[in-house]
């Protein structure tokens, strides 16, 4: 596959702003709700609203996540639903990045902590 710098550039962007949201910025304290809120929205700013994230496992998080969702509406935001199996859903991407991701399973999280990199490299 060949990438023209053009697109790399703007896969880079992405995955810089991906990792700025999803990281945690206070490893002692956290986040407060209202930065987990924000740093949720601005992940969720990254995908199309009618995404779809399929995690493929035995864990409990697998499953189907579908649609953006609203960190602030529990109805477009739910708690993980259990449905593991191939057709069901466990909720949107906002179930998968506030409650699921960096072992956050039904509990709000403080999303994931990554090592600090000085070079960023893309794998396609």
């Amino acid at each position: 596959m060949t990438i023209h710098w053009p697109k790399m550039a703007e896969l880079e962007q992405l995955h810089a702003t991906f990792h700025a949201a999803i990281s945690v910025h206070d490893p002692v304290n956290g986040g407060s709700p209202a930065v987990i809120t924000q740093r949720v929205r601005d992940i969720l700013a990254i995908f199309i609203q009618d995404a779809e994230l399929i995690v493929v496992s035995t864990a409990a998080a697998a499953g189907n996540y579908i649609g953006n969702g609203d960190p602030d509406d529990s109805a477009s935001c739910p708690l993980p639903s259990g449905d593991t199996s191939a057709t069901g859903q466990q909720g949107t991407l906002c179930t998968f990045f506030k409650y699921v991701a960096g072992g956050g399973y039904r509990r709000p999280i403080s999303l994931c902590r990554f090592p600090q990199r000085s070079k960023r490299s893309v794998s396609l």
